[in-house]
């Protein structure tokens, strides 16, 4: 996967979108900032992934295409939600439901 643009990015890594066999996802890419950082970061990683699929299909949710934690850099790729590249933030969805 090669990113093509970054979405977002804050104290948890970086959020850049990129191309999956011809579908755009959303990868999530933790920072770690130490060796000794990787295994919580892991973890955290992993109970994201697994809060994504506890919760289903759900309308609006992104689908989780993978997880990767056994290498770094660890990431989440999701489907991506939004349109001509732009994201679809949760501020901006809400606005839509009012």
């Amino acid at each position: 996967m090669t990113p093509s643009k970054t979405i977002d990015y804050g104290s948890f890594g970086v959020c850049y979108l990129a191309n999956y066999r011809g579908i755009l996802v959303a990868v999530k890419e933790f920072r770690v900032p130490d060796s000794k950082a990787a295994a919580k970061t892991k973890r955290e990683a992993l109970q994201e992934a697994k809060m994504i699929m506890h919760l289903g299909d759900l309308r609006g949710l992104p689908f989780l295409f993978g997880a990767i934690t056994k290498s770094l850099p660890i990431q989440l790729i999701t489907q991506f939600h939004g349109g001509k590249n732009e994201s679809l933030i949760l501020k901006k969805a809400l606005k839509y439901l009012n």
